[in-house]
């Protein structure tokens, strides 16, 4: 709000573009303070929206002190941005410690992944107990995380039975649309990361260009070299954290696909009558490869 109107006070700094983008800054304070509320109270993890939108704003903001305070008439606007981006930092950090201490019973003993924040996840910090345990002696059932409910089998089974009574049984490929709609939100999951994976991907041939073109020309300045430096941390990190995202969700996915399948198959077996079926066809009702299963479960 400080912000707000010293930057309406400044003429240099009063312009049509400015004071809308403050104004809605000071609406986006006020939204992420009734956001990180309700994420307290009903999410057992960190908040994932605030602590993406905190982090993607920092670079912005980083560059728009600096230049406020090569601006030697915007010192006291530059002033009131450090304090809201140092106040800005401390919401960060807070917002990124877990809340598994304070949960409640039937939540505090869940599994690490399922409590993790956006971090933790992103690098897999969730697992350094288990490996570390795991380093240290032979792991046991018992020092395995629990499985997350929507993997369990019981809800796989009671998902994937709705949606096939539910669905048009008389059309062609119907087990196969009812599968893929019961595991629709782990596989839409996959889809984002995937594509950033791409996208960091396809500018690897457009920073190494640019090396070479600065890497030839001795005369351009120093700080070309440290920008293309810091470009190809950010793409590899970024590849590193979509690549970890995207084949989790793959995997999730696949164990998911796997546990319906075997549902459907297990009710349909105990549905059929063994006199219905042909002696001399030999039919495989459960297998360990669920591809040739669902093969099965296709045909007429």
């Amino acid at each position: 709000m400080t912000a707000l109107i010293l930057q309406t006070l400044n003429q240099s700094l009063r312009t049509r573009a400015t004071l809308a983008a403050s104004a809605l800054a000071f609406l986006d304070a006020i939204a992420l303070c009734v956001l990180s509320h309700a994420e307290h109270l009903r999410s057992v993890r960190p908040s994932a929206i605030i602590n993406a939108y905190l982090l993607l704003t920092v670079p912005f903001d980083i560059a728009r002190i600096r230049t406020l305070w090569l601006n030697g008439h915007t010192n006291n606007v530059a002033a009131a941005f450090s304090s809201g981006f140092a106040v800005k930092l401390m919401i960060l950090v807070a917002e990124a410690v877990e809340k598994r201490p304070i949960l409640l019973d039937r939540y505090r003993h869940s599994s690490p992944e399922f409590t993790s924040g956006l971090y933790s996840r992103s690098f897999f910090w969730w697992l350094n107990k288990l490996m570390t345990t795991g380093f240290r002696r032979v792991l046991t059932n018992e020092d395995l995380y629990p499985i997350d409910f929507d993997m369990s089998s019981e809800y796989l089974a009671d998902v994937a039975t709705k949606d096939w009574e539910s669905s048009n049984q008389a059309k062609q490929r119907a087990i196969v649309w009812s599968v893929m709609w019961s595991v629709r939100w782990t596989f839409l999951s996959a889809v984002f990361p995937r594509l950033c994976l791409i996208g960091f991907r396809y500018t690897r041939p457009f920073l190494l260009a640019r090396t070479v073109e600065f890497a030839a020309s001795p005369d351009q300045p120093k700080a070309v070299g440290w920008g293309l430096t810091a470009a190809f941390g950010l793409v590899f990190l970024g590849e590193a954290v979509s690549s970890g995202y995207y084949y989790h969700m793959k995997y999730r996915f696949i164990t998911k696909l796997r546990g319906v399948l075997v549902a459907l198959i297990y009710a349909k077996t105990v549905d059929l009558s063994i006199t219905a079926l042909d002696e001399s066809i030999a039919v495989t009702l459960m297998a360990s490869d669920t591809g040739v299963s669902l093969v099965w479960f296709c045909l007429p």
